[in-house]
């Protein structure tokens, strides 16, 4: 797998443009709230972020949420230096941490950049031995086939809820703009394409990813 992810993401640079930082800001900022939810019972939690690449993402969940332990791995060791983060090189399908380590664990758009729905699952069952009963795997990824990747594959609500029957209540959110409309939105150069966006995101349909709240149950 780390051969095949480097030869598809190795050199990948995000593309600097007013759509992409929109889509990248509305990323994360889903992410951040979603993740605040899950620990509002839980002060100063664990969290790991898995394929966390530089390592921004889960740096700033450490800043919001006071994290005791903030964890990052990644198959790709691409990683930037981020106060309080904890950084490993490690597969995603044998994650080197004990059960019932993490508070919250995050995966984002990870699952679309593997093709065998087999190993999705085991990403997935290794996300969810690691998260305690109680805690939260959160889910963010592509619904949608993206035109400019081909070498992602989309994540559906019913594969994840399948993957998970039995060790996780689920639930689903279809969010972010699909990035070809955000586009021509933002092409436009009207001085309000940003709240347009944001108006069009709130419609299911139109959007292009999935944010799953996976929260662990107890074993019956």
């Amino acid at each position: 797998m780390q051969r095949r992810l480097k030869s598809q993401y190795g050199d990948f640079r995000w593309r600097s443009d007013p759509a992409n930082s929109y889509l990248s800001l509305d990323i994360v900022s889903r992410v951040r709230a979603a993740a605040r939810a899950a620990c509002v019972e839980t002060p100063r939690p664990c969290i790991l972020d898995v394929g966390c690449g530089s390592g921004r993402v889960v740096g700033e969940l450490q800043e919001d949420l006071e994290a005791v332990i903030a964890v990052g791995v990644d198959v790709l060791p691409r990683f930037e230096a981020v106060a309080d983060v904890e950084f490993v090189s490690g597969d995603a399908r044998t994650l080197p941490f004990a059960d019932a380590s993490f508070d919250l664990t995050t995966i984002m758009t990870v699952l679309s950049s593997i093709p065998e729905s087999a190993s999705r699952r085991t990403v997935l069952a290794e996300c969810l031995r690691v998260t305690r009963h109680g805690g939260t795997l959160l889910i963010y990824d592509f619904v949608l086939k993206n035109p400019l990747n081909k070498y992602t594959h989309p994540v559906s609500a019913k594969e994840i809820r399948e993957s998970v029957r039995g060790a996780a209540t689920v639930k689903v959110e279809r969010v972010t703009l699909n990035p070809i409309i955000a586009r021509l939105v933002f092409a436009t150069r009207i001085p309000w394409a940003r709240l347009i966006c944001e108006h069009l995101s709130r419609v299911p349909f139109l959007c292009h990813h999935i944010l799953v709240r996976a929260v662990k149950v107890a074993p019956a």
